[in-house]
């Protein structure tokens, strides 16, 4: 049922246990495959057993929405639903999911295999967490079959993007590989991106005055696996609760939903981009760098101070760790400099040697990117300020054509974002903290995605735009 790698290390736990008491060792072990015994799915099932196991779903559901003798595609949904919630899989949600789309998903073989791959690949790294093996002297950050498993994903996806073929409206055609590879999905350019942004925001706080701030955020001990003892040494941690890092995310996402909440209250209006990255066993943490007037700089620091505590506030370490604030002094260097390294070793390890435990950062950065794909969680999010969105969109549309009439506003927007003037483009767009529905552009959405005739072998032809537009248009 384990993954033959995991064999020797929990017969040796077991083995450790056992020399000093039998019965614990028996309860150990009970204790640890117990949680793995209900799953679909073995833990040491190969991508093809996920495969075969999402085509007899989708057969399964197919013929279980044949044998209703109606054609009420609402009691249909409702039946399927709940037979998809007992396979341990969240159904199709949401008001624009129709009844026969989400019909259609249910008895899809393509959507049952993501969504088992997603399922089976969080249940093995939690598994690897479980048993000590997810830390510094250990696989850092992610267990090695989960980074192999996401090595395998972007192979299959690389595969798929060289045979779809994307088609814009001038009739140009392209692969989505050679498209990906100009967008935000290449590292080089999603790292190039972030800190242009940074460096923009930065440039925007010099501008007005504003003071940066450096603050890294951590979760209660309780969902830690791993600490350090006395010694320096890795060791099990006894009030680890099984907390796994995606419940651990939502923590820290809920924790500044009241932070958001009480700034409002507060007055106090910030700006910048927040890092969400592992520790060594797999926890996430925050880095959130901020720009704010000097005169809402200690409000926000006590704020985030008290929520990050409400949490088992008189555990040891928790002053020490829970919440650090760091000013950045310009006179010793800029904000941009001092985040970056964050962002590079979250992305592709960039010009970094190393990770803090002297893994070579290249490899540390493919482990991170495993972690975050496996547990869904989103790395970098930015702050306060005017959309990416827009941006992107303006970057790509080109010079405003000779007699229309654009407005002050849109032309200065994108020049600025054509000439990749982040700060100027923050500028156009009503400065840094504007609230979205007061910006002067917005995204305008037509149709999606539309399927055409057969290019190459899978057959799949692409379009659709979105552009950006002024409000009240």
């Amino acid at each position: 049922m384990l993954p033959r790698q995991w064999a020797g290390r929990v017969g040796a736990m077991f083995c450790r246990r056992q020399a000093d008491d039998a019965l614990a060792a028996n309860v150990f072990l009970r204790e640890s495959t117990e949680p793995f015994e209900h799953l679909r799915i073995s833990l040491d099932a190969s991508d093809a057993d996920v495969r075969d196991i999402a085509n007899r779903q989708a057969r399964d559901m197919f013929a279980l929405a044949c044998s209703v003798p109606v054609s009420d595609t609402v009691t249909v949904r409702t039946m399927l639903a709940k037979a998809v919630g007992r396979a341990g899989i969240r159904p199709p949600e949401g008001d624009t999911v129709t009844d026969a789309g989400a019909i259609a998903r249910m008895t899809d073989a393509h959507w049952w295999r993501r969504q088992l791959r997603r399922v089976h690949g969080r249940e093995l790294e939690a598994a690897a967490i479980g048993f000590g093996i997810v830390h510094r002297g250990g696989q850092p950050y992610a267990s090695d079959q989960t980074v192999e498993r996401r090595q395998q994903q972007k192979r299959r996806n690389a595969a798929v993007l060289n045979e779809t073929i994307a088609i814009n409206e001038h009739g140009d055609e392209f692969t989505l590989a050679e498209l990906a590879a100009r967008s935000v999905a290449n590292p080089e350019i999603r790292r190039g991106e972030l800190m242009t942004r940074i460096r923009g925001f930065e440039e925007v706080a010099v501008r007005v005055g504003h003071v940066a701030d450096f603050w890294t955020v951590t979760c209660p001990s309780r969902m830690h696996s791993k600490r350090v003892g006395a010694s320096g040494s890795t060791e099990d941690n006894p009030t680890f609760d099984c907390t796994n890092p995606r419940e651990a995310q939502r923590y820290l996402v809920r924790l500044w939903g009241r932070v958001r909440a009480a700034w409002a209250r507060a007055g106090v209006e910030v700006y910048g981009f927040r890092i969400a990255e592992p520790h060594h066993d797999g926890t996430p943490h925050w880095h959130v760098m901020v720009f704010m007037s000097a005169r809402h700089r200690d409000t926000a620091r006590d704020i985030v101070r008290r929520y990050a505590m409400a949490d088992s506030h008189d555990e040891p370490g928790a002053e020490r760790h829970r919440f650090k604030a760091v000013g950045i002094d310009a006179g010793k260097g800029t904000a941009a400099g001092y985040v970056s390294k964050y962002v590079a070793k979250n992305i592709d390890g960039y010009m970094v040697e190393t990770d803090l435990f002297g893994n070579e950062a290249i490899s540390a950065s493919r482990r991170v990117e495993a972690w975050a794909s496996t547990w869904g969680i989103r790395q970098f999010q930015q702050i306060g300020g005017p959309p990416v969105g827009v941006w992107r969109e303006l970057r790509r549309m080109g010079p405003i054509k000779p007699g229309i009439d654009a407005g002050a506003t849109a032309a200065r927007a994108r020049d600025a974002a054509d000439a990749g003037d982040w700060a100027d483009y923050v500028e156009a767009m009503g400065g840094p903290v504007l609230s979205r529905e007061k910006r002067p552009l917005a995204m305008e959405y037509g149709p999606a995605m539309q399927v055409n005739p057969v290019t190459k072998s899978d057959g799949r032809r692409l379009r659709g735009t979105g552009t950006p537009h002024r409000k009240g248009q």
